[in-house]
């Protein structure tokens, strides 16, 4: 399933922004990049947060189990303090929970992270410690905003508009076929009036996306904040919020990361137990031919002379060969395929 975009990000932060003068009550861990966070404003609320696809308030509450380290540290600074502020930062896939000389900041690109600065901006905790070429994600390192690309003039036009912009590619590319382009055109041969009126619309689109009804397109499995053009006369249901959509769209997703992890887990787990197995039984079959071997060194002479007796006579039988072997006792010849079966002992 798809990253949320920036412009989604911006709805959200509008629709969490009632939250400000509540209380942190409990933040928690729950799966592979996935937290809970209880606020309280007269009465509870539980926001859901998956790194990478989706902030909301959830009406399925997770069950709780022992805290992790990382909750234990968010926990220790911000539980019971008042939520201040929520914004997105810049137009940024990066949202912001301000408490006070604290900010909770959650970033939705790259590979997701959940990090926890004091006013000074030094990160006091990390959920993943990540070192980027101009940014190191790592306890008492100073956090810094990734740096803004250079926005190209050239190129593709869903290529170019995505990063000038940064709507998201499923709203540029909406926006692009409503006036009748091809997302794969070169922007260099669109005609500058064109060009003049699509960026004029896509810059309407953060004004749009906090009066829109966002609409989940069943069939499809995706979710827009107003209808999309490519998607016109599919079936799809309207939410009031984005939270609320998000909270149907990804609940048959929670914790199924971590359950996949626990597979990967176990089928490594039987593995490793297959093989420490069959190097038990490899070690037993070495220990067993290992013995052998010095049983045949310790009666080699005798061994050689009953070789060599047989070689000299015709039809040795076994009670013949007996009498002169021994300690070592004959059990049976097979001439035909020149084999004697003998017990040595040592």
């Amino acid at each position: 399933m798809r990253e949320i975009s920036s412009l989604e990000l911006y709805r959200i932060a509008h629709e969490l922004s009632f939250l400000e003068g509540s209380y942190l009550r409990k933040f928690y861990e729950t799966g592979k990049g996935e937290f809970e966070l209880l606020f309280y404003k007269s009465e509870p609320y539980f926001v859901y947060v998956k790194l990478l696809k989706s902030v909301n308030l959830t009406k399925y509450v997770s069950g709780h189990e022992k805290a992790t380290q990382f909750a234990m540290q968010i926990r220790k600074r911000l539980e019971n303090r008042k939520l201040e502020k929520v914004y997105q930062y810049n137009t940024d896939r990066i949202l912001i929970f301000e408490f006070g000389e604290y900010k909770l900041i959650l970033e939705m690109f790259a590979k997701g992270n959940l990090i926890l600065v004091d006013k000074e901006m030094k990160i006091i905790a990390p959920y993943k410690r990540i070192e980027y070429k101009e940014r190191k994600i790592d306890y008492n390192e100073l956090y810094k905003f990734p740096a803004r690309g250079e926005v190209q003039s050239t190129g593709k036009l869903i290529a170019v508009l995505s990063k000038k912009f940064d709507m998201g590619p499923i709203y540029v590319e909406d926006a692009i076929l409503r006036h009748g382009l091809r997302p794969d055109e070169n922007i260099e041969n669109i005609d500058a009036k064109k060009m003049e009126e699509l960026e004029e619309y896509i810059s309407g689109l953060r004004e749009r996306a906090l009066e829109s009804k966002p609409l989940l397109y069943i069939k499809e499995q995706e979710y827009s904040l107003f209808p999309l053009e490519k998607y016109k006369g599919s079936e799809a249901k309207e939410y009031d919020s984005l939270s609320s959509l998000l909270d149907d769209f990804y609940i048959s997703e929670r914790g199924k990361e971590e359950k996949e992890e626990d597979k990967e887990r176990e089928a490594i787990r039987k593995s490793i137990e297959q093989q420490k197995a069959l190097i038990e039984k490899l070690e037993e079959e070495e220990k067993t031919y290992r013995e052998i071997a010095e049983m045949i060194l310790y009666n080699i002479n005798e061994l050689n002379e009953l070789i060599d007796y047989i070689k000299r006579s015709r039809k040795p039988s076994v009670e013949e060969l007996n009498a002169i072997s021994g300690k070592i006792k004959v059990k049976g010849i097979d001439l035909k395929n020149k084999r004697v079966k003998v017990e040595v002992s040592s």
